[in-house]
């Protein structure tokens, strides 16, 4: 005979099962309590479509969310008209989805470092990584996948 014992909700430990005479009362009864463990039957579901995975990708954000990315969003078009007007011979894209990584990772760490309130004061910490967090939803909005943090 052949003891299982669940060891995790993956793994089954499989031992010989002892002479039952040779085993004390006591172990017989937190065998009995162990054996009511439930070991899930369906872990995971159907494997994932390209399709799927599409659809999910352009996931439903909160209105609060939407409202964050396009004012982020805005403010860095407004940064971008101000840093190409002030500089002839080095622009920085308008359109952060088209370029590479690199000059993704440069852009944005200029943005980060001259971006001001309009009375020019700096923003608290806080503001910066959610303005960071909220590009970074931007790009996941279009179906690309940038981790910043």
């Amino acid at each position: 005979m052949i003891l299982i014992l669940p060891i995790s909700d993956e793994i089954l430990l499989q031992m010989p099962m002892p002479n039952p005479e040779d085993v004390p009362q006591s172990a017989v009864q937190d065998m009995e309590d162990f054996s009511t463990f439930h070991v899930p039957k369906k872990r995971f579901s159907k494997p994932t479509s390209a399709e799927e995975l599409a659809k999910a990708s352009v996931k439903q954000y909160s209105e609060n969310t939407k409202t964050k990315v396009k004012w982020v969003m805005k403010v860095y078009n407004d940064w971008v008209t101000q840093w190409n007007g002030l500089n002839e011979f080095h622009k920085v894209p308008r359109d952060l989805l088209k370029v590479d990584k690199k000059t993704v990772c440069d852009t944005i760490s200029k943005f980060i470092m001259e971006v001001r309130k309009n009375s020019g004061d700096p923003y608290p910490r806080e503001t910066l990584f959610e303005m960071m967090s909220s590009m970074q939803i931007h790009f996941h909005m279009h179906g690309q996948y940038m981790n910043f943090f």
